[in-house]
């Protein structure tokens, strides 16, 4: 057998395309009454989630009223029983109007008054590093940034105020009472428990991924309209007049909605 290889006396060589690393795109929506709660701060609701509680964003012109949520600890709710050992995360959904509101309570609208984001997209904002700590000093579970956890809403359990009034907790963020709890006035909300999924392991994601799809442009720093600097902090009012209240003298504690016989405070 008579084997010609002239033909490789022409042959150049072609350097080969460096190999470019593949990424699963992360699925950052869950499926049911749920939010997604990834380590890096970032949270998205379900889509069921959105319709039913009506989250997604609307025109400037709509005269739909959406709503945005609130999330805190049983812990520093006034009006929870604090005799008890077990604690809670709850949520409640509030209109997006309302002020400091946590959750998908304000979004970047364009010229023609149009959201620049999907409540489905935008991430939540500030508050998501706020969440992660007040996940794990309730459940004890710590979110790894390269993780994610889904939490349920446990819509089939609603707390409810007697007086249709609800005192929500809300941590200071500017100003020298940075970090301490205040209170919020809210007046006929639905207030749910917030559930970590416990049939799941933490869900191991490539972090990154999640934050390329960020768009700065979308919403402003801060989820919720900023809260106010320690000078604009409202002043919360002691109320008299009910049974049993003293005379407010300055010495009283400074707020007690739990205990409808005691003093009361509200904005």
């Amino acid at each position: 057998m008579n084997l010609n290889f002239d033909f490789l006396r022409n042959v150049e060589l072609v350097a080969p395309e460096k190999a470019k690393p593949t990424r699963n795109s992360t699925i950052k929506n869950p499926e049911g009454m749920r939010i997604r709660v990834f380590g890096n701060g970032k949270i998205y609701p379900s889509k069921e989630l959105t319709e039913k509680f009506n989250l997604e964003y609307v025109s400037k012109t709509s005269e739909t009223e959406a709503n945005g949520l609130d999330i805190f600890s049983s812990k520093n709710w006034g009006m929870f029983p604090q005799t008890t050992d077990s604690h809670v995360v709850f949520v409640a959904v509030v209109p997006k109007s309302s002020p400091k509101v946590d959750l998908f309570g304000q979004v970047g609208y364009d010229e023609d008054g149009n959201p620049k984001n999907s409540v489905l997209e935008q991430g939540g904002g500030s508050f998501g590093k706020e969440l992660l700590s007040i996940i794990e000093d309730v459940y004890g579970i710590s979110i790894d940034k390269k993780e994610y956890r889904d939490f349920e809403v446990k819509e089939d359990i609603v707390i409810e105020s007697p007086t249709g009034v609800y005192f929500v907790p809300k941590t200071v963020t500017h100003g020298e009472r940075k970090g301490e709890i205040s209170v919020v006035r809210r007046e006929n909300i639905s207030v749910m428990p917030l559930a970590p999924v416990v049939d799941e392991a933490p869900n191991s994601e490539d972090v990154e991924e999640v934050e390329d799809n960020y768009n700065a442009e979308a919403y402003p720093e801060h989820d919720s309209a900023p809260y106010p600097e320690e000078d604009d902090e409202p002043q919360l009012e002691y109320v008299s007049g009910i049974s049993g209240a003293p005379e407010y003298d300055g010495t009283q504690p400074e707020y007690n909605p739990g205990n409808s016989d005691g003093p009361v405070w509200r904005n």
